[in-house]
């Protein structure tokens, strides 16, 4: 009898040390057993963690508290691309992860530019001008005659609330400038770019309302317009250069007083100036060592010379001046072809003039 009272207790005291060892191992693998994720990245964003388990961050540094292991996750946010992680998580331990999210560039439709006017400027009563000048927001510019000296003139003036302001002469020539160009900056760096295009050379002066000088910059057989680079004194142009049949794009820059020729084939119209190194252009030309099965956006692609057939789709390139180095954006058929692109008013996109449609290409959030 008593062998059999002391078996019974043991097996009491055994069922109650497992239950006891099971309710530690419950604490432990529930409680204990346990490692940190924390993600910092531009929030909101979803952490997709397998097996039907996803977390949503709204705040950054966002924790997540994981059992340890070996992961594979996927972070999404809505328009970038998905950032995939694989990663340890050691017990009692932390793993801290930077997400960087790439954006996606998209391409909308705004409408008719006869509806928005991105394009054009707002009406202001010129019927006392000559036929031809030439409008930036705020200013126009134009070539006239001084009534004192009988100089053929180049003048200024505003045109804030939609009326005309003084004129205002900005130089004068004693040779006679029939066929020119107007590139003015009045507003931002009160400069202005004038091509002088009537003889067997093209000109470009530069002149300068502040100091009142006129520059001659450079000379090509023939130049065909440029853009100024905001908040600098420097500006890309197109010409043809010396023995050449087309026109390319260069880029001068005031400091090296040099000009160097671009990898970029487009009229400058379809080119939009982001800073002193960066462009965003639209051109037809073939481009090459684009990998397949990936992301066509950010891949670092070559610049042919040949253009793509009538039909083949426009390329909207990234353009580093100082790498000479192309990342694609993306490329897109506009029916109506581009006329022309500038940059949006809050800079992290394009305005893209198609026949009679407006686009707009968002390249950044």
């Amino acid at each position: 009898m008593l062998a059999e009272e002391t078996i019974r207790k043991l097996w009491v005291w055994g069922l109650i040390i497992l239950a006891i060892l099971g309710a530690l191992f419950l604490v432990f693998a529930i409680f204990l057993n346990r490692g940190t994720l924390t993600l910092e990245g531009n929030t909101p964003f979803k952490v997709d963690l397998g097996n039907f388990q996803t977390e949503v961050c709204s705040d950054s540094p966002c924790s997540i508290v994981l059992a340890p292991g070996e992961y594979s996750i996927q972070v999404s946010k809505e328009g970038y691309r998905n950032v995939d992680i694989a990663f340890t998580l050691p017990i009692w331990g932390e793993h801290l992860q930077q997400v960087e999210f790439e954006f996606i560039p998209s391409l909308t439709s705004l409408g008719l530019e006869s509806d928005y006017n991105h394009f054009t400027y707002s009406e202001v009563d010129t019927t006392t001008l000559p036929d031809v000048f030439f409008r930036e927001a705020n200013y126009l510019t134009y070539m006239g005659r001084n009534v004192e000296n009988g100089r053929q003139t180049l003048y200024y003036r505003d045109t804030y609330g939609g009326v005309l302001g003084d004129e205002i002469p900005a130089t004068s020539f004693i040779r006679e400038v029939n066929d020119y160009v107007i590139i003015p900056l009045i507003e931002d760096q009160n400069k202005i770019i004038l091509i002088d295009q009537s003889d067997q050379r093209s000109i470009l002066y530069v002149i300068d309302l502040i100091e009142k000088t006129r520059n001659n910059i450079v000379e090509y057989p023939i130049i065909t317009g440029a853009k100024w680079i905001s908040g600098t004194d420097n500006f890309i142009f197109e010409a043809r250069d010396f023995g050449e049949v087309d026109t390319s794009i260069f880029h001068y820059n005031s400091s090296s007083i040099e000009s160097s020729k671009l990898s970029i084939q487009t009229p400058v119209s379809n080119i939009a100036v982001i800073n002193d190194d960066k462009i965003i252009a639209a051109t037809s030309q073939v481009v090459s060592g684009v990998e397949e099965g990936g992301s066509l956006a950010g891949q670092l692609v070559g610049l042919g010379e040949e253009q793509a057939t009538q039909n083949a789709n426009t390329q909207f390139i990234d353009y580093s001046i100082s790498d000479d180095q192309s990342r694609l954006i993306m490329s897109e058929r506009l029916p109506g072809g581009v006329q022309g692109i500038k940059l949006n008013s809050n800079g992290n996109g394009i305005l893209i003039l198609s026949g009679e449609y407006v686009h707009q290409l968002q390249f950044q959030e």
